[in-house]
Order: C-alpha cells, then sequence, then structure tokens
C-alpha cells in the first residue's frame, strides 16, 4: 500500500498535477489515520484482558482471605462457646457454696 501512494505521488509531482495532489495527501491521511484507530483497538482490547486478568487474581485471593476468616471465625466461636460452658460451670459451683450455711459462724473456703 505505500509503494502505491509513493507511485501516485511521485507520478502526479512528475506530471505536474497539482489539482490531484491534495486528494491524495486527504487519502494518505485518511490512510494513516485508519491505521492509528485500528492499532487503538488493538491496544484497548489487550488493556481490558490485562484488566481482566488482574481482577480474576484479586477475587480469588479475597475469596482465600473470606474462606480463611471464615475458618478462623468458626474456631473461635467455637473456644467462645467452650468458654461460656465453663464460665456456666463456674458460676454454678459459686453459687453453690453460697448456698451451703456456714458452720458455727465459721465460713469455709472450698476451692
Amino acid at each position: 500500500m505505500i509503494k502505491f501512494f509513493r507511485k501516485t505521488r511521485q507520478k502526479l509531482l512528475a506530471e505536474k498535477k497539482l489539482g490531484r495532489y491534495p486528494a491524495y495527501a486527504i487519502g494518505e491521511i485518511v490512510l494513516v489515520v485508519i491505521g492509528i484507530l485500528i492499532a487503538l483497538a488493538i491496544n484497548n482490547k489487550n488493556q481490558r484482558n490485562i484488566d481482566y486478568q488482574n481482577e480474576k487474581t484479586y477475587l480469588l485471593g479475597l475469596k482465600e482471605e473470606f474462606n480463611t476468616n471464615k475458618y478462623k471465625l468458626t474456631e473461635l466461636m467455637a473456644v467462645n462457646k467452650a468458654n461460656i460452658e465453663a464460665t456456666r460451670e463456674i458460676l454454678e459451683l459459686i453459687n453453690l457454696k453460697d448456698s451451703v450455711p456456714p458452720r458455727d459462724g465459721i465460713f469455709e473456703i472450698i476451692i
């Protein structure tokens, strides 16, 4: 295509047909603009693919972090439930100690 335009330009200049030269120049400009637009379209598509891959990587990382946090939270809930039960048992034992009447005015401490 470039050879065609070069030959056309040289032919027009050699024959001194300056009236047709602006039409040639506009055609060449249009061709360059079309080439630039095609290059931009390809670049935009490549950039979208890169962005999609980055987004996918980030989302997979977030999913993994969520699952890890969910597992840790489940473990903590189990530990807290066990602590609550142990606390209830201790409170029951304390309440039992409080309900035992003292002997001879001396308080007994049971550990």
